[in-house]
């Protein structure tokens, strides 16, 4: 994915839910994190697919996912849940 997140807040994400039109066979999630846009994004959580959702941690100002699928796949959606986590 690309970068999602904001200048001022700090989210904690708890999960990531893909909705497939076709589901893999096997898939892993891993997550990277940056304080700023133009900062280094560095490794953070990562999971594997189970009853059709990621369960991921991790902190920061700036989240980004890529995904491993086994199998003929097809993403229609995500949803990401995030929690605030504070402000600078």
């Amino acid at each position: 994915t690309g970068d999602m997140g904001d200048d001022i807040g700090v989210t904690s994400v708890n999960g990531v839910v893909l909705r497939f039109e076709t589901e893999p066979t096997t898939a892993t999630i891993t997550g990277q994190i940056k304080t700023g846009q133009g900062a280094i994004a560095v490794a953070a959580g990562s999971g594997s697919l189970a009853n059709s959702k990621f369960d991921i941690r991790q902190t920061g100002r700036w989240h980004r996912f890529a995904f491993l699928f086994t199998g003929n796949t097809e993403v229609s959606g995500e949803k990401v849940n995030f929690i605030p986590a504070g402000e600078r």
